[in-house]
Protein backbone atom coordinates (compact mmCIF):
# COMPACT_ATOMS: atom_id res chain seq x y z
CA UNK A 1 0.00 0.00 0.00
CA UNK A 2 2.76 2.26 0.75
CA UNK A 3 3.95 2.16 -3.05
CA UNK A 4 0.83 2.79 -4.36
CA UNK A 5 -0.05 5.56 -2.89
CA UNK A 6 2.04 8.51 -4.11
CA UNK A 7 0.38 6.70 -7.46
CA UNK A 8 -2.57 8.80 -5.81
CA UNK A 9 -0.78 11.63 -5.87
CA UNK A 10 -2.00 14.77 -8.55
CA UNK A 11 1.33 15.70 -9.83
CA UNK A 12 2.33 12.56 -11.39
CA UNK A 13 6.25 13.76 -11.50
CA UNK A 14 6.20 13.81 -7.77
CA UNK A 15 4.62 10.61 -7.92
CA UNK A 16 7.27 8.74 -9.78
CA UNK A 17 10.48 10.13 -7.65
CA UNK A 18 8.37 8.92 -4.48
CA UNK A 19 7.80 5.29 -5.85
CA UNK A 20 11.21 4.94 -7.13
CA UNK A 21 12.51 6.07 -3.85
CA UNK A 22 10.86 3.21 -1.82
CA UNK A 23 11.58 0.64 -4.62
CA UNK A 24 15.42 1.44 -3.97
CA UNK A 25 15.04 0.04 -0.72
CA UNK A 26 14.10 -3.47 -1.60
CA UNK A 27 17.27 -4.77 -1.46
CA UNK A 28 16.31 -6.30 2.16
CA UNK A 29 13.60 -8.03 0.83
CA UNK A 30 14.74 -11.48 0.38
CA UNK A 31 13.45 -15.20 0.48
CA UNK A 32 15.28 -15.40 3.78
CA UNK A 33 14.21 -12.42 5.46
CA UNK A 34 10.47 -13.12 4.77
CA UNK A 35 10.22 -15.74 6.85
CA UNK A 36 10.30 -13.46 10.15
CA UNK A 37 6.89 -12.35 8.98
CA UNK A 38 6.19 -15.92 10.20
CA UNK A 39 6.15 -13.75 13.69
CA UNK A 40 4.35 -11.17 12.40
CA UNK A 41 0.89 -10.88 14.32
CA UNK A 42 -0.96 -8.33 11.66
CA UNK A 43 -0.13 -11.50 8.66
CA UNK A 44 -3.21 -13.27 8.46
CA UNK A 45 -3.74 -16.96 9.26
CA UNK A 46 -5.12 -17.55 5.09
CA UNK A 47 -1.61 -15.75 4.72
CA UNK A 48 0.46 -18.42 6.82
CA UNK A 49 -1.15 -21.27 5.53
CA UNK A 50 0.37 -20.24 1.89
CA UNK A 51 3.57 -19.32 3.26
CA UNK A 52 3.79 -22.68 4.96
CA UNK A 53 2.85 -24.41 1.72
CA UNK A 54 5.60 -22.21 -0.27
CA UNK A 55 7.72 -23.30 2.12
CA UNK A 56 7.94 -26.80 -0.42
CA UNK A 57 9.13 -24.18 -3.86
CA UNK A 58 12.45 -24.74 -4.60
CA UNK A 59 14.89 -21.58 -3.98
CA UNK A 60 15.20 -19.12 -7.21
CA UNK A 61 18.30 -20.20 -8.64
CA UNK A 62 18.86 -16.14 -10.09
CA UNK A 63 19.15 -13.96 -6.89
CA UNK A 64 18.21 -14.37 -2.99
CA UNK A 65 15.84 -11.44 -3.55
CA UNK A 66 12.44 -11.42 -3.81
CA UNK A 67 12.19 -7.92 -5.15
CA UNK A 68 14.34 -5.96 -6.76
CA UNK A 69 12.03 -3.68 -8.35
CA UNK A 70 8.06 -3.07 -7.81
CA UNK A 71 6.24 -5.50 -9.59
CA UNK A 72 2.94 -4.42 -11.68
CA UNK A 73 0.21 -4.05 -10.42
CA UNK A 74 1.59 -3.83 -6.55
CA UNK A 75 -1.37 -5.14 -5.01
CA UNK A 76 -0.93 -8.57 -6.99
CA UNK A 77 1.81 -9.77 -4.78
CA UNK A 78 1.40 -11.30 -2.19
CA UNK A 79 3.69 -11.91 0.91
CA UNK A 80 3.47 -15.70 0.77
CA UNK A 81 5.15 -15.57 -3.22
CA UNK A 82 8.25 -14.44 -1.48
CA UNK A 83 8.83 -17.77 0.66
CA UNK A 84 10.66 -20.83 -0.80
CA UNK A 85 12.74 -23.61 0.46
CA UNK A 86 15.71 -20.85 1.73
CA UNK A 87 12.99 -18.88 3.74
CA UNK A 88 13.21 -21.92 6.36
CA UNK A 89 17.24 -20.82 7.16
CA UNK A 90 15.67 -17.84 8.89
CA UNK A 91 14.45 -20.26 11.62
CA UNK A 92 17.94 -21.51 12.35
CA UNK A 93 19.30 -18.05 12.17
CA UNK A 94 17.32 -17.25 15.45
CA UNK A 95 17.51 -20.08 17.30
CA UNK A 96 19.79 -23.56 17.64
CA UNK A 97 17.82 -25.74 15.35
CA UNK A 98 15.29 -23.57 14.50
CA UNK A 99 14.85 -25.58 11.33
CA UNK A 100 13.28 -28.36 13.72
CA UNK A 101 11.52 -26.64 16.19
CA UNK A 102 9.53 -24.68 13.36
CA UNK A 103 8.43 -28.13 12.36
CA UNK A 104 6.62 -28.56 15.52
CA UNK A 105 4.29 -25.69 15.07
CA UNK A 106 3.93 -25.14 11.35
CA UNK A 107 1.96 -28.83 11.20
CA UNK A 108 -0.21 -26.87 13.38
CA UNK A 109 -2.99 -24.04 11.97
CA UNK A 110 -1.60 -20.67 11.88
CA UNK A 111 -4.51 -19.89 14.63
CA UNK A 112 -2.82 -22.17 16.68
CA UNK A 113 0.40 -20.80 16.69
CA UNK A 114 0.70 -18.68 19.51
CA UNK A 115 -0.23 -21.22 21.74
CA UNK A 116 2.77 -23.12 20.86
CA UNK A 117 5.84 -23.24 22.87
CA UNK A 118 8.42 -23.66 19.65
CA UNK A 119 7.06 -21.02 17.88
CA UNK A 120 6.44 -18.39 21.66
CA UNK A 121 10.77 -19.45 21.62
CA UNK A 122 11.30 -18.53 18.10
CA UNK A 123 9.00 -15.28 17.95
CA UNK A 124 10.84 -14.16 21.09
CA UNK A 125 14.21 -14.10 19.23
CA UNK A 126 12.37 -12.78 16.04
Amino acid sequence: MLLESPMNYPNKTTAKAARDTFSRHFWYFSEILVGLSFFDDRIGADVRRHMVANLQIPASAESAKCLDSPPEPLSATSLATCVSQKTAAVFDVLSLNGKMKVQIFLIKDPTEWNDDLSYQDLNTAA
